[in-house]
C-alpha cells in the first residue's frame, strides 16, 4: 500500500519540537527498515473539524515525522477519514464521521500495533456496530 508522502507536513509545532513524544527505551538499537514499528494515524477530515483543528493535526504529524520517522525510529501510515477511510486526502469526500467500522477494518488488515486517532467527539457515537479490536501496542486518542 502506498501512503501519501509527507511533503504537505512541513510546519513543525515549536511547542513540541524539543520534547520527546515517544519515550526512549533503556536500550536502543538500529533496526532494518522492515522491522521498524509502524504507527497508523487516522486523521479526521469531517465537516465538524475546523481548519484550525486540521492545521494543528498537520503540525502534529509534521512533528512526529521530523523527530521519529525521519530519524529512522518508526514508520507512519496516514489515513484520512470522514464517512470513509482513505490513504490519500485527494480521494476523500468530507462528510460526517461514519468511518468507525472502516477504521477497525483498516487496523486489522494492516495488523497495526500502534494507532493514533485524531478526531473530535463526533466519533464517540459511531460504534453502533458493536465491533471492537485490541492492539498489542498503544492507542492514542487526540
Amino acid at each position: 500500500m502506498v501512503m501519501q508522502d509527507y511533503q504537505d507536513y512541513s510546519e513543525i509545532n515549536p511547542e513540541y519540537e524539543d520534547e520527546d513524544i515517544i519515550m526512549k527505551a533503556d536500550v536502543q538499537k538500529i533496526l532494518p527498515s522492515e522491522e521498524l514499528p509502524t504507527v497508523a494515524v487516522f486523521f479526521d477530515q469531517s465537516t465538524s473539524w475546523s481548519s484550525y483543528h486540521i492545521n494543528k493535526g498537520n503540525q502534529a504529524i509534521a512533528t512526529v515525522k521530523k523527530k521519529y520517522v525521519d530519524t529512522g525510529l518508526c514508520k507512519m501510515d496516514i489515513y484520512y477519514f470522514s464517512d470513509d477511510v482513505v490513504p490519500n486526502l485527494n480521494m476523500l469526500y468530507r462528510g460526517c464521521t461514519e468511518a468507525w467500522p472502516e477504521i477497525i477494518r483498516t487496523i486489522k488488515e494492516g495488523d497495526y500495533k500502534n494507532v493514533v486517532i485524531m478526531s473530535d467527539s463526533d466519533i464517540e457515537h459511531q460504534n453502533n456496530h458493536g465491533e471492537s479490536y485490541t492492539v498489542t501496542g498503544c492507542v492514542w486518542w487526540i
